[in-house]
């Protein structure tokens, strides 16, 4: 892609109240993967484990008691009105903006957001672990 960075890079974040998130980022896609990115989201607690996978589309989210799987289909219409995982987030942006609604994801989680991704940047470089 002409990007000059990692090909494959895997940190490790420890949070003050003991949870541990891994992130794992690869640039390495053969030629014949159905598209140029993929994205997954693991979270495993306590109670439960919430998956969010943007090859098989969709929310997963499993308990004790039970499983339950949203916005299985990227868009698909019903009554001629389109829903799914790739329009919500596209009405959810519309509506912010349209009724003066709080985003979801505003600028301070952005700016962490770059901080947690410029600090891994820097503990390759240094070779050392960040705190902040």
């Amino acid at each position: 892609m002409g990007i000059d960075t990692y090909d494959n890079v895997q940190a490790f974040l420890v949070f003050e109240n003991g949870s541990i998130w891994v992130i794992e980022n690869s640039w390495i896609f053969p030629s014949e993967f159905p598209k140029s990115n993929d994205g997954k989201t693991v979270i495993v607690g306590t109670n439960g484990i919430i998956r969010s996978d943007s090859q098989d589309r969709g929310l997963q989210i499993y308990t004790n008691k039970k499983a339950v799987t949203t916005n299985s289909y990227f868009i698909n219409y019903y009554n001629g009105k389109p829903f799914g995982f790739g329009i919500e987030p596209i009405w959810d942006f519309v509506e912010c903006l349209l009724y003066d609604k709080p985003f979801r994801a505003d600028l301070q989680d952005g700016l962490e957001a770059t901080k947690i991704a410029e600090a891994v940047h820097k503990s390759i470089e240094e070779d050392t672990t960040i705190k902040f």
